[in-house]
């Protein structure tokens, strides 16, 4: 396995010579770093490194790495059941001897072919068996890296080695290659918590320098034996959100939830041990492997992870949300608790059996009091305790948080929210919305942490869900402003009326409404952001003056020209100022990573022109021109009903002059305040598709192929192919460039 360095050797942590916190490069070239050959860059996202699983050179080689490395970490599966002799998702490539000193014709390849166990429910692991013996591994130079049955002692060295592209939060390394920090073990902590995901057992350091890139990589102890794989680190850069994504929290021993500046954490590996036959093979169902063996009930989806203690009017108890499904157990048993207190894995305080089928874990009232809870759920079939139940060593554990809506300070220089102070703007969103859920027999439900995008459910049961998606805090990029402006272009899918989408979901909401169900059909994208800034943004911004007043002195000029164009007020124009200032934020939390386009500028306006309007979303500047519009609009919706959902409503699925003029009193149809004619056509008619087949033709003009194709929703579209790939038709009709 190579030469020990001497920092692994026998002296205290204290006495390492040059044992720095801070990841550091490793040279390959070096033999005392020859142990380090057995750390791979996992596709370049992660890390991962092969272990030894016995003494058959001729068995499957297998490598260790963070759950999260081999499967969407965000999924509900991810976050409570366990994942045993599964098929890859996407190719698992894990690259060897990377060190910043190997020539390229030396590093080591080798393919994960099928993933042994993954989990993130009470733990962060994935074991991948690669495409490779241990042998061929060994040929080319790479020795697996021994497993140790117990970790460490508190305050004993450890080594962690990783391969991370980004410092703690920070700038990207110029060299992401295998790096190595030394530090002493912080012992073990009760329980961890990030976003949904508790964990037992972890263990805490202060190494540095484990940014993006470095989860899944080994640590070490002092005998250079895996004892762990490194999961998370508290993210030092941006706004803290405490217990959420990139920012884990611990909690238990009777203390409230806490951030601890600098930790670091790993999952305990030392229950693999025992998980190899004497082939080295893994067998979850060896004695001695102590590993989850999953397999039982667990939630549909996720639920919230925060929310109110009542929600409507009048008010009535939040719900849990858990709704469990099996194919196996017939019961389940439950307690709750503050996580401070509650210990999951004590067989005390569950309740009695209670059949699967029985779902009232949906509406179990949330606790009134505030603060950070955990619902324990064990099932199983037969007597209580059996082998057909779930152990109460692998309980799964849902978490909530309960607060109370809280007031959040805006103005031009305001940092990012945090999760929780984005629901809470949310919720506010919702509540200045109560009349038209009264009318509309519907509500407004705000869930955070459940999905991946931020968007809107309409529901069959007249709920409209607003999902706060993991895409929503974007670091230096969300004050409270641009977070309420998202809250209420989702609130515009739901009543910002005509036009409106055509997608199957909105077919299966207009035959809904006929029996009363969904209460709405979603809007399409480009109403949904002119309902925010025309309707919404006053609606919640009017009265705080004092805060509006601020936008005077950063407002550009150009927008302050059209504002004031528009508005003869003080406080009318300081309003516009504010919300031109959200579509200038918008444009630039909106863009994607390594947009080289320019960034969307008021002063620019978008000059194309759609001839049907786009329901979807159109270019970025064209959405930012929107906003603009928007907020120059004098019009107000009359009331509560929503702009052109009248019956029949089959035909707000159409070109229908009707529903358009139905709407046109609701909005500015011309001129200042109007839509843009970049996504927006009005009077627009049905296109007329005739004498083009539905699978679309190939025709040639001005001496080019060309696909041409007609949809309602799009109208007569030609595409120009390219010389080399002239139209054609497949042996299904279809007509395509290249075929």
């Amino acid at each position: 396995m190579g030469e020990r360095p001497p920092l692994l050797g026998e002296e205290p942590a204290w006495a390492w010579e040059g044992a720095v916190r801070t990841t550091g490069l490793v040279t390959g070239h070096d033999p005392r770093n020859a142990y380090l050959r057995a750390v791979a860059s996992l596709y370049h996202d992660c890390t991962g490194f092969l272990i030894k699983t016995g003494d058959d050179v001729d068995a499957p080689a297998h490598a260790l790495t963070a759950g999260r490395c081999v499967k969407f970490p965000l999924d509900t599966p991810m976050y409570f059941d366990v994942g045993v002799d599964e098929d890859p998702d996407s190719a698992l490539i894990f690259t060897f001897n990377y060190f910043n000193d190997t020539p390229d014709d030396e590093l080591v390849h080798a393919m994960g072919i099928r993933i042994a166990y993954v989990t993130m429910k009470g733990t962060d692991l994935a074991l991948v068996e690669l495409d490779r013996t241990v042998g061929e591994l060994q040929a080319l130079g790479i020795e697996p890296l021994p497993l140790a049955d117990a970790p460490p002692a508190a305050g004993e060295p450890i080594e962690l080695a990783v391969v991370p592209l980004q410092r703690d939060g920070g700038d990207y390394y110029t060299e992401p290659y295998v790096r190595r920090a030394r530090c002493a073990e912080g012992g073990r902590r009760p329980d961890v918590i990030e976003h949904q995901w508790h964990w037992y057992d972890m263990h805490v350091n202060d190494c540095r320098g484990m940014g993006a890139g470095a989860s899944g990589g080994p640590a070490l102890d002092r005998r250079g034996r895996v004892f762990g794989v490194f999961s998370t680190h508290l993210k030092s850069a941006g706004r803290v959100d405490p217990c959420y994504l990139d920012y884990p929290c611990e909690v238990g021993d009777g203390k409230p939830e806490r951030s601890v500046e600098g930790a670091g954490y790993v999952a305990d590996a030392t229950a693999l041990a025992g998980c190899f036959d004497a082939g080295g093979r893994f067998d979850l169902a060896a004695a001695g492997c102590a590993l989850d063996p999953g397999g039982h009930a667990s939630p549909s989806r996720a639920p919230s992870r925060v929310t109110t203690p009542t929600l409507g009017e009048p008010p009535e108890p939040s719900g849990w949300d858990v709704r469990l499904s099996s194919t196996a157990d017939t019961h389940y048993r439950y307690k709750l608790g503050p996580v401070a207190s509650v210990d999951c894995r004590a067989a005390e305080g569950y309740s009695d059996p209670i059949a699967i089928e029985d779902q009232r874990l949906a509406k179990l009232p949330v606790p009134a009091e505030e603060g950070l809870y955990a619902l324990c759920v064990l099932t199983g079939s037969g007597d209580v305790g059996g082998a057909a139940w779930q152990s109460t060593n692998h309980p799964t554990v849902i978490l909530k948080k309960v607060r109370e809506a809280a007031s959040v300070e805006s103005g031009p220089d305001a940092g990012d929210v945090t999760t929780e102070q984005a629901f809470d703007l949310a919720n506010r969103a919702v509540d200045a919305y109560r009349d038209h859920m009264r009318d509309h027999q519907a509500r407004f439900a705000v869930t955070a942490g459940t999905t991946t995008d931020t968007r809107l459910e309409i529901a069959a049961d007249r709920t409209w869900y607003i999902h706060l998606g993991f895409d929503f805090r974007k670091e230096g990029m969300s004050p409270p402003d641009i977070a309420s402006f998202i809250a209420c272009h989702e609130i515009g899918h739901a009543l910002g009326g005509f036009p409106f989408k055509r997608s199957p979901a909105q077919h299966r909401q207009v035959e809904g409404l006929a029996t009363g169900q969904y209460g709405t059909v979603s809007s399409a994208e480009g109403q949904a952001d002119y309902f925010a800034t025309k309707e919404c943004l006053p609606r919640l911004w009017s009265t705080e003056r004092e805060v509006n007043a601020l936008f005077r002195e950063t407002v550009t000029e150009y927008a302050k020209a059209r504002c004031d164009a528009a508005w003869e007020g003080v406080d009318a124009q300081d309003l516009c100022y504010r919300i031109a200032a959200v579509a200038e934020g918008f444009g630039r939390w909106a863009r994607r990573p390594g947009d080289s386009r320019p960034v969307p500028d008021l002063s620019t306006p978008h000059t194309d022109e759609v001839t049907l309007t786009e329901a979807n979303n159109p270019p970025l500047q064209c959405r930012v021109d929107t906003l603009l519009q928007g907020a120059l609009c004098p019009t107000k919706f009359r009331g509560t009903a929503i702009p052109g959902l009248i019956q029949p409503y089959e035909q707000v699925l159409t070109y229908s002059p009707e529903v358009e003029a139905a709407a046109a009193p609701d909005s500015c149809t011309e001129g200042t305040g109007s839509r843009p004619r970049c996504w927006f056509a009005p009077n627009a008619t049905e296109p007329d598709c005739t004498g083009i087949p539905e699978l679309g033709m190939c025709d040639v003009i001005d001496g080019q192929s060309v696909l041409i194709q007609c949809t309602p929703e799009r109208g007569i579209q030609t595409f120009v192919c390219l010389p080399d790939f002239p139209c054609g038709m497949d042996e299904e009709g279809w007509s395509d460039c290249g075929l």
